[in-house]
């Protein structure tokens, strides 16, 4: 992916806003919301500074906190992008009903996300686990069969 072009501060909280959404984002939703600025250049920032690029490396293409996670998207990174934007919202001076909205809906998928972590971690240490205890009976069952034919040899 290129790299994406340094926002400003003014139109970060735009973008913040617009990440925070959802899968209900959309860019008049931001305009409705947080106003200030007309709903042309909302959608001028959104495009001369890639939001929907910098949506898909923000949240490794979870858009829909009730959608399945998807297992590529499942990772230690996603989960530094999603607190680095939690921390973003918390460190702003003035904070909205919108920003604490965010928050909870971040803070859900963040948990969502280390939860899914966690159980493929446990899935792939009992498939590793697994596949050693077959590995070490395999080998068990060989040198059995090497010890009874030496057993056989050595009575005849």
């Amino acid at each position: 992916m290129d790299k994406l072009p340094e926002m400003p501060d003014h139109v970060r909280k735009y973008y913040d806003y617009y990440l925070a959404l959802g899968p209900e984002r959309s860019l008049n939703k931001v305009h409705q919301d947080l106003g200030g600025y007309s709903y042309p250049a909302i959608r001028k920032w959104s495009i001369k500074y890639k939001w929907r690029e910098r949506l898909a490396r923000d949240l490794g293409e979870l858009s829909d906190i009730d959608l399945e996670l998807d297992s590529k998207s499942l990772n230690r990174d996603t989960l530094k992008t999603i607190d680095k934007i939690i921390k973003s919202i918390q460190n702003r001076p003035e904070k909205t009903e919108k920003d604490a909205a965010a928050l909870y809906k971040l803070i859900e998928l963040r948990a969502r996300i280390a939860q899914k972590i966690d159980e493929a971690e446990e899935k792939n240490r009992l498939k590793i686990a697994g596949d050693f205890v077959q590995k070490l009976v395999a080998a068990l069952e060989e040198e059995l069969a090497n010890v009874e034919i030496v057993e056989a040899k050595a009575k005849g």
